[in-house]
């Protein structure tokens, strides 16, 4: 018989007894708090309820006492609210419970301020599970000397969880689903329901195709200001731009075409400031002769440089330079570096149609910005170029067909304080040889 090399290994460890840190005693406010959770969920057990969340005592009608929400579930297994009120130690008054929602899930319950009377409502959201859909439920219930009542009852499908879609990008958060916020800055809080995202497709590198979100429309629903009898009504519905333009803080060009009056005012603004300064540098009139060759002030220019950035077609930054235009520039700051993911260029003058088949028609340009970030885009190919542009659409104009707007949609991430159009190539059109950028705007 063959034995085992190996034997068991029995290790014994000997101490003192280990001690175990006692917890603290509750706090008489902590053993209150128990006590109403206790009361509660032993009042709502004998009406057949079951708690699920509780929130803390408020006093949610105004009378100075404070009253206990919460959402249950029925004996169906639906969720419900009731309110009670503490009469006396460990002894709870049911005040009044909801009808059911006939929803099975809670989301959430949160005890707000609704209304702007610094009592709290009992804001409820939860699933309601059907054969072919769920659908997302909210109920805002108001409570006052008459009794609990409801205010709002809003519903939305709910979508189950998003698909990876890689070729889906939002800019902005378009689940659909209820936000609370207060938008006219008066104290009540408006309720907003996120339906139909706005969405474009726009071509990427390589022949993608990508879905851009872009914004997104809203029910809004508003208290109606009644101190009594009160309920939250449906408004106009608002749209939710996800890409706001930046404000413009300078605007200036390489050159700039000007009308005879306005290029003789720019040259008279000039020389009165060189007289000036000239003045300026002889301390006084009576110190002799004003100096005969005074120090010259820089002649802007592109001193309406600004028409490219006014949010008005009727006005365009026109370049002055030889040719139709190739290396000349439009800039414009934004005050500090920003989180940059559009570029709206409309290339052309766009006063009327007449106006822009008068001018060139800008076909190619590149956007310098910051940080010797450069995106050259060909209006030709309609595809980007660069790996900081995502994708590129061009679209007319709202109300002006013969104006294309070309929009260049940016990686994630791109950053700068500054963009500079330059323009690269143009078509000739008209009797003249001048290129327009009618709006350039950062998104």
């Amino acid at each position: 018989m063959l034995r085992s090399a190996f034997r068991p290994l029995v290790l014994v460890l000997c101490a003192g007894p280990i001690a175990v840190a006692a917890e603290p005693a509750p706090t008489a406010d902590q053993q209150a708090a128990n006590a109403v959770i206790g009361a509660v969920r032993a009042d709502a057990t004998r009406r057949g309820l079951t708690v699920v969340e509780q929130g803390p005592p408020q006093d949610l009608d105004g009378d100075g006492k404070p009253e206990v929400a919460a959402a249950c579930k029925n004996e169906d297994g639906d969720i419900v609210v009731a309110v009670w009120r503490a009469v006396a130690a460990n002894k709870m008054q049911h005040l009044w419970q909801s009808p059911s929602t006939n929803a099975d899930e809670l989301k959430a319950l949160q005890l707000r301020n609704m209304v702007g009377d610094k009592r709290a409502e009992i804001v409820l959201e939860v699933l309601e599970h059907l054969p072919d859909e769920t659908r997302r439920l909210l109920r805002v219930y108001r409570a006052d000397e008459s009794g609990v009542r409801e205010i709002l009852a809003l519903s939305h499908e709910e979508k189950g969880e998003k698909e990876v879609n890689l070729d889906r990008v939002s800019f902005g958060e378009d689940d659909p689903g209820f936000r609370i916020s207060d938008l006219e800055g008066d104290g009540n809080q408006e309720v907003m329901v996120r339906r139909e995202p706005k969405a474009v497709k726009a071509k990427g590198a390589r022949g993608a195709v990508f879905t851009l979100v872009t914004g997104i429309r809203e029910s809004v629903y508003a208290w109606d200001g009644k101190p009594k009898g009160g309920m939250y009504a449906q408004k106009q519905d608002r749209a939710v731009n996800f890409l706001p333009a930046y404000k413009i803080t300078r605007v200036t060009g390489s050159s700039q075409k000007l009308p005879e009056a306005l290029l003789k005012a720019e040259q008279d603004r000039a020389l009165e400031a060189s007289f000036n300064t000239a003045m300026d540098d002889n301390k006084a009139l009576d110190a002799g002769q004003l100096n005969d060759d005074p120090t010259p002030v820089e002649f802007n220019p592109a001193p309406k440089a600004y028409w490219a950035a006014d949010n008005k077609l009727e006005t365009a930054w026109m370049e002055n330079g030889k040719g139709v235009g190739e290396g000349e520039w439009v800039n414009v700051e934004l005050g500090e570096r920003k989180d940059i993911r559009m570029v709206r260029v409309i290339p052309v003058c766009a006063a009327d149609e007449a106006d822009a088949k008068a001018h060139n028609e800008i076909t190619s340009f590149t956007l310098l910005l910051t940080g010797a970030q450069r995106i050259t885009v060909d209006r030709a190919e309609k595809e980007p170029g660069d790996g900081n542009v995502l994708a590129v659409l061009e679209v007319p104009a709202p109300d002006k067909k013969f104006a294309p707007q070309v929009l260049v949609f940016l990686q994630k991430g791109v950053k700068s304080s500054s963009v500079r159009l330059v323009i690269e190539k143009a078509k000739k059109r008209g009797k003249g040889s001048d290129s327009c950028v009618a709006e350039l705007s950062v998104h």
